[in-house]
C-alpha cells in the first residue's frame, strides 16, 4: 500500500497505541518522504476532542507542520458521517474511561461491518442504538485482548460469546454473520496457537497481520 495514497484517518481514541501523533506531523511536511504531488493532498483527519487536542499540543511543537494540508472533523457517538462511499456510525466503546472512545459501524451500501475493536463488554446505550436502528451486521470484528482471562476494558472470550449471543437475540445479525477476533495480545493467558484452538471452537476467527477479508 502507497501510504502517501492515505488521505482520511478515523480514530477511535487517543491512547498512543491508536494515535502517533508525530506521525501526523511527518505527513504534514517534508519530513521522512516527499510526497510526490504537484497539489499536496489534504490529510482528513477524524476522531473525538481528545484526539483534536493530541494533535494540537504536537503540532504546536513543530514549526515546520503546514497546518493547511490538514483538516480536523470533530465525530461524536450516534453521529454518521460519510467517506466517499462509506458510512460511518460511531457507537460509544467501554475503553479510556476519560474520554469518549468510539468504535464504528461501517457500511458501504451492500455491506454491514461492526468495529468494535479495543473495548469492553459494550455499552448497553450502544446495544439499544443498534437495536432501535434494526442494523444487521454481515462481519463482527470484537477485540479479544484479554483471551480466557476476566475482561475490563478489553473483551476476552468470555465477552465475545457473550456479545454474540446478545447480537443473536436483538437479530442484528444472520446465520451467515462471519465473527473475527482482534487486538489479540500478551495479556490474554494463552500463546497464539493454543488461543487459536479455543476460540475456533467457538466458530471464531482469530485474526493475524495482513489478514484480508472480503464481504
Amino acid at each position: 500500500m502507497d501510504l502517501s495514497e492515505v488521505n482520511h484517518v478515523v480514530f477511535t481514541h487517543s491512547h498512543s497505541d491508536h494515535l502517533n501523533t508525530t506521525e501526523i506531523c511527518f505527513r504534514l511536511r517534508e519530513m521522512a518522504s516527499v510526497i510526490q504531488k504537484k497539489d499536496k493532498e489534504v490529510m482528513e483527519i477524524y476522531g473525538n476532542d481528545a484526539v483534536r487536542d493530541c494533535i494540537m499540543e504536537i503540532i504546536a511543537k513543530d514549526p515546520h507542520v503546514d497546518l493547511t494540508r490538514m483538516r480536523f472533523h470533530r465525530i461524536q457517538k450516534f453521529e454518521p458521517f460519510r467517506i466517499g462511499h462509506l458510512k460511518f456510525t460511531p457507537l460509544k466503546a467501554y475503553h479510556k474511561l476519560d474520554e469518549e472512545a468510539l468504535i464504528f459501524v461501517i457500511e458501504d451500501g451492500r455491506s454491514t461491518l461492526l468495529y468494535a475493536n479495543d473495548t469492553g463488554a459494550l455499552p448497553e446505550e450502544t446495544l439499544d442504538f443498534i437495536e432501535q436502528q434494526n442494523i444487521k451486521f454481515d462481519v463482527v470484528s470484537m477485540d479479544t485482548c484479554r483471551g480466557i482471562l476476566d475482561g475490563d476494558t478489553h473483551m476476552g472470550i468470555r465477552e465475545n460469546v457473550e456479545l454474540r449471543e446478545r447480537l443473536r437475540r436483538m437479530h442484528a445479525v444472520t446465520p451467515d454473520t462471519e465473527y473475527y477476533l482482534n487486538h489479540y495480545s500478551h495479556m490474554c493467558g494463552m500463546i497464539p496457537q493454543e488461543y487459536e484452538r479455543l476460540v475456533d471452537q467457538e466458530g471464531f476467527l482469530l485474526t493475524y497481520d495482513g489478514l484480508s477479508v472480503t464481504v
